[in-house]
C-alpha cells in the first residue's frame, strides 16, 4: 500500500505541475497574467540548483520527478514570457535580489551540499518576496487557477517525500514550496475581495 501511494502521488505531481505551468504560461499569452521577470528568471536558475542539490541528497527519482519536471516547465514558462513581452520590470526587485543573492552566494563558498540545498531554499524564499509584494500592492498579476494547481502538486510531492520518509533534508523542499505557495494564493484572493463580489471570489474562471 505504501508504495502504490509513493508512486501514485509522485505521478499526480508530475501530472498536475505540467498542468499548472502550462495553464499559468496560457494565461499569459492571453495577457491574464503580468509575471515579474526578475523572479521568474531566478526561479529558473535556482530550479536547476536547487533539483540538482535535491536528488543528489535523497537520490530517489521520485521524490525528485517533481522538481525535474517543474525545471523544464519553468524554462518553457520563462520563453514565453519573453517571446510575448508579457512581463513587469521593477528596480526594487532587482536590488531585492542582488542583496538576497550576495548574502547567499558568500554562504555558498563555505558550505557542503545539505548546506548548500538548504542555502538554496533561502534564496527561492527571497526570490518570493518581489513576487508577494506585487500581488500585494497590485503592481503585479497573477493567476489564481494556475497557482492552485501548483500548489496541490506540491502537497502530492509532500505525500511522495513522507511515504518514504528518510530524514528531514527530504522535507525543505516540499514544505518551504507549500507555504510559499499559500501566501500567494491568499494575496491573491485579497485582492479579488477589493474588485469583485464576495461569491465571486470563490470561483475560478477557466
Amino acid at each position: 500500500m505504501r508504495d502504490f501511494i509513493y508512486v501514485s502521488s509522485a505521478l499526480l505531481s508530475i501530472l498536475l505541475i505540467v498542468v499548472g505551468m502550462l495553464w499559468y504560461s496560457k494565461e499569459t499569452k492571453k495577457q491574464n497574467s503580468k509575471p515579474n521577470l526578475v523572479v521568474i528568471s531566478l526561479w529558473t536558475l535556482i530550479a536547476i540548483i536547487n533539483t540538482v542539490t535535491y536528488h543528489l541528497l535523497v537520490l530517489d527519482y521520485f521524490k525528485s520527478s517533481l522538481l525535474f519536471i517543474g525545471t523544464a516547465v519553468n524554462v518553457y514558462v520563462l520563453i514565453v514570457i519573453i517571446v510575448h513581452k508579457n512581463y513587469i520590470l521593477l528596480k526594487r526587485d532587482i536590488l531585492i535580489v542582488i542583496a538576497g543573492s550576495v548574502f547567499i552566494i558568500l554562504l555558498l563558498l563555505f558550505t557542503n551540499l545539505k548546506e548548500v540545498h538548504v542555502t538554496m531554499q533561502i534564496l527561492n524564499t527571497i526570490v518570493y518576496i518581489p513576487l508577494i509584494w506585487g500581488v500585494y500592492d497590485g503592481k503585479g498579476k497573477e493567476p489564481f487557477g494556475p497557482w492552485m494547481i501548483i500548489s496541490i502538486a506540491t502537497i502530492f510531492n509532500l505525500i511522495t517525500v513522507l511515504s518514504h520518509y528518510s530524514d528531514y533534508w527530504s522535507l525543505i523542499q516540499p514544505l518551504r514550496s507549500l507555504f510559499l505557495q499559500a501566501i500567494v494564493l491568499s494575496l491573491i484572493k485579497f485582492r479579488e475581495f477589493k474588485t469583485v463580489s464576495f461569491w465571486g471570489c470563490f470561483f475560478i474562471d477557466i
